[in-house]
Parts: structure tokens; sequence; C-alpha cells
């Protein structure tokens, strides 16, 4: 009887973990988000999907002179209610004192080898109580994101 129980008990948590609410997530609710946590030195910035398959975030970094910057973001895997993306694109490339001010901007993203976006830090996210996020893919002009358990 023991072995039906656990036997069930584990169909049920199978399935469970199948089970995931789609959030769509715009631009305008990335861009939003970004542009409360940036610092005073990037201007313009502007947030965009390519074809279905990247993130693209674009601005101005104000030096002694403003500096156009291009981060072209795809989709790596969820961390927990994070996203990681690799970069597949980043002008300028060599400066690592703007890509530290650009994507080391804590507790939204960090940046390693790849950047990891919390979307935790944001109320569509942050209103569900439980689970992580189990797929996401950017489809229609949003990062739709499942949350599940």
């Amino acid at each position: 009887m023991n072995d039906r129980n656990s036997n069930v008990w584990s169909r049920f948590k199978g399935k469970l973990a199948e089970k995931y609410i789609s959030i769509p997530i715009t631009r305008n609710m990335i861009q939003k988000l970004v542009e409360q946590n940036k610092p005073n030195v990037i201007k313009h910035i502007r947030i965009d999907f390519d074809n279905n398959q990247h993130l693209i975030v674009e601005g101005k970094v104000k030096k002694l002179i403003e500096i156009p910057f291009i981060i072209k973001l795809k989709p790596l895997k969820p961390l927990g209610r994070k996203l990681v993306f690799d970069i597949v694109h980043m002008k300028p490339v060599q400066n690592q004192i703007i890509n530290r001010m650009i994507l080391n901007r804590s507790p939204l993203m960090t940046y390693q080898q790849s950047l990891i976006l919390d979307l935790n830090q944001m109320n569509k996210i942050k209103k569900i109580p439980f689970g992580n996020i189990k797929r996401f893919e950017i489809r229609d002009q949003k990062l739709w994101c499942g949350i599940g358990v």
C-alpha cells in the first residue's frame, strides 16, 4: 500500500512540474525596469525584440562624449526567477568600464560570462508568490515566461 501511495504521489508531482502560468512581458515593461535602475550616465535607453530571437538594448553612455552602445541578447536558460542571456553582440566591445556601467545594475541584472536578468524585480512577476521560471521564449514582440512549481 505504501508503494502505491508513493507511486501516485510521484505521478502527481510529475504532472504538476509540467504545469505553468504564461506571463507576457513587453519591451515597455523591461524598458521601465531598466530605466529605474540605470545610472545617470546612461541616456536614451531603448529595449526591443528582433525576429523573435533576441532582446536588444540600445542607448548612449555619457562620459566626456556620448558613446552609443548596442547589446543583443539571446535567451539561454531560466535560473529560479532569473533569466540567463548569452551576449550575442556588443558594441563597443572592449570597453570594460562602459560594459560594467551598462550591465551590472544590481539587483536587476548582473554580468559575468552572460547576463542574468532578475525578473522578480518586476511587479507582474513579484505578484505570483510561488514557483520558478520553467520556460521562456521571445514571441510576438514579448518575452513569455512560464512560471510553475
